[in-house]
């Protein structure tokens, strides 16, 4: 059994090396990123004379540069900033940094934990009772993340060079056992619209609302029929928050959460989607167009 698994692991990794070469050495990155365009939204990537709010941020992605913003995207500096801007209050526990597996000590952690690759998206690992995790294959995974380049996967700037690393913080839930997230869009320094993922790692729904809280009939990505999410008590300071936080950037996704009278900072996303979320009814994506204001255009 063992075996088996080591012969897996092997060819996994040799996967993943072949990935990363071809990705870095092999492709060219406007190409790439106009092929992944059509196939997530069946329409051609227009960065000369953008207008929907998805072009404008792909022109983003290849006509600026804030390093302002590469901090802030990774998972571990970003809550410096956090601390100066907005006070330590509002950070989730951390537990540890480690820029190798070896690094960490199982043993010390709580029974629950979060691990997240502190220099990419989407890598987390859920642990809500540690006597069941299996640390073989979670070493293994988080070997995976270590090794993982985002920026050739997306052509994102704001992973570019970032510093590899996993971060280890406090497991969040609701007396459901889910957690809500709180993606607040602003855009120069403003909160326009809240889209708010229910139970993201279970029945995962979503539902969209303007900042006074009424729900707009639209779809990022998706949308869920018939869901609806109850106002937060401390929205107001949710929305000030967002706007200490985005201030500095022209646009700027602000991820909260709202979990027993705290609200805890989850993280700020620069690129929505890598770019190529749908966004639905197409005016509405035009409208987030024209709050997205480019530099010199």
């Amino acid at each position: 059994m063992i075996s088996s698994i080591k012969k897996l692991h092997g060819v996994i990794w040799l996967y993943d090396l072949a990935r990363r070469v071809y990705r870095k050495y092999f492709i060219d990155k406007m190409n790439f990123a106009r092929r992944q365009y059509k196939k997530a939204l069946n329409r051609e990537m227009n960065i000369d004379d953008p207008v929907l709010y998805n072009d404008k941020l792909q022109w983003l992605k290849f006509n600026s540069f804030d390093p302002l913003a590469v901090t802030c995207s990774d998972k571990y500096e970003v809550r410096a900033y956090v601390k100066e801007k907005i006070g330590a209050q509002y950070l989730n526990t951390l537990y540890g940094v480690y820029s190798s597996v070896a690094e960490i000590d199982w043993e010390k952690l709580p029974n629950t934990f979060v691990m997240k690759g502190a220099h990419s998206s989407g890598d987390v690992l859920i642990c809500k009772d540690k006597s069941k995790l299996n640390i073989r294959e979670a070493t293994f995974e988080l070997k995976r993340w270590l090794r993982k380049d985002y920026y050739n996967h997306t052509n994102e700037w704001v992973y570019k060079g970032l510093e590899h690393r996993i971060v280890c913080e406090e497991y969040l839930e609701d007396s459901s056992g889910q957690l809500t997230d709180y993606k607040i869009f602003c855009f120069n320094g403003e909160p326009k619209i809240i889209k708010v993922d229910i139970a993201r790692y279970g029945d995962h729904k979503k539902v969209v609302y303007d900042t006074d809280w009424n729900r707009l009939d639209v779809a990022l990505r998706f949308a869920s029929e018939g869901v609806s999410a109850k106002r937060p008590e401390k929205l107001d300071e949710m929305l000030e928050i967002s706007k200490t936080l985005s201030k500095d950037f022209n646009h700027v996704r602000v991820d909260l959460y709202y979990l027993k009278g705290r609200i805890i900072f989850g993280e700020l996303t620069f690129f929505h989607g890598n770019c190529t979320s749908p966004i639905m009814p197409l005016s509405f994506e035009k409208q987030m167009g024209d709050w997205l204001k480019l530099p010199n255009m």
